[in-house]
């Protein structure tokens, strides 16, 4: 076993990546928007205030989901890549 950083990773066309799932964060931030419209749309209409509320929470979840979304777009967004030379697993860093 050897460690390397992911620089030193060799990179080849042929490669195999194992991703984190792009499809799942984003659907996972248009129900957020979905939720914010929903509720925003409902207080608007009946006035009640426990959906302005709900519209808040969602908004708040959406704000911290965006760094999620937005790393699964990056072109490090990879756990397992299987090369000739191997196989190299990435380890998520806690702290950027």
């Amino acid at each position: 076993m050897q460690l390397l950083r992911l620089a030193d990773v060799p990179l080849n066309q042929r490669d195999r990546f194992f991703y984190y799932s792009r499809l799942r964060a984003g659907a996972g931030a248009v129900i957020f928007a979905a939720i914010a419209t929903a509720a925003l749309k409902f207080g608007s209409q009946t006035g009640a205030s426990l959906a302005y509320y709900v519209a808040a929470v969602a908004t708040v979840c959406l704000l911290l989901f965006q760094k999620l979304v937005t790393s699964r777009f990056r072109p490090s967004n990879w756990l397992e890549r299987v090369t000739d030379h191997g196989l190299f697993h990435q380890v998520p860093l806690l702290f950027e």
